[in-house]
């Protein structure tokens, strides 16, 4: 009976204790149920001879029981549920109906930096290399051509055309696997 009054008169230590994390955590009513384990297992494990004041013991056992449990479910802490609507300026909408939409756009935006990417290390070529690349892949906005067409425009032979794409493509490989590339003749 007077474990269960002292629990009973001490609660305001719990809620005391909890304030804390009042925006740090989404379910208040479990922090205050782990505050009141905390509780409990001061009032089961204090001992007056220390000469240590009850409510300080408490504080301190509660403040470890929170601790505790949000050490344990911090990894949980950023889940979101998928079936939960985002807002209420969302709508009804879900993450469930979103992830189709945020698919879509990270295949775009994955493709973006990939040609910003290949863009910049394309860049890094000579003058020839660049445009025989740009020309034959389509990389300035205009649609692939053939190395026939690219020597046809250079007024060079084919061949030609192929060494120098063959170099260049080379060259970007080795750039691609962290080599040093030969220099540009």
């Amino acid at each position: 009976m007077a474990r269960q009054r002292l629990i009973a008169r001490n609660m305001r230590l719990v809620a005391h204790k909890t304030k804390y994390w009042r925006g740090k955590v989404r379910d208040m009513d479990d922090l205050v149920s782990v505050g009141l384990v905390g509780l409990i297992k001061a009032v089961d494990s204090y001992d007056p001879d220390r000469k240590t004041p009850f409510a300080n013991y408490a504080c301190q056992c509660i403040e470890n029981e929170v601790r505790m449990y949000l050490r344990k479910n911090q990894k949980h802490q950023s889940e979101v549920s998928l079936d939960v609507p985002m807002s209420s300026e969302a709508g009804d909408r879900t993450m469930l109906d979103m992830i189709g939409e945020t698919e879509d756009l990270a295949d775009e935006v994955t493709r973006k930096i990939e040609a910003f990417e290949a863009k910049s290390l394309v860049d890094l070529l000579t003058p020839l290399e660049r445009e025989v690349i740009e020309l034959r892949y389509g990389l300035a906005g205009e649609r692939p051509v053939t190395q026939r067409e690219v020597a046809d425009r250079k007024g060079v032979s084919r061949p030609y055309i192929s060494r120098i794409e063959r170099r260049a493509l080379d060259r970007l490989a080795c750039w691609l696997t962290g080599g040093r590339p030969q220099e540009s003749a």
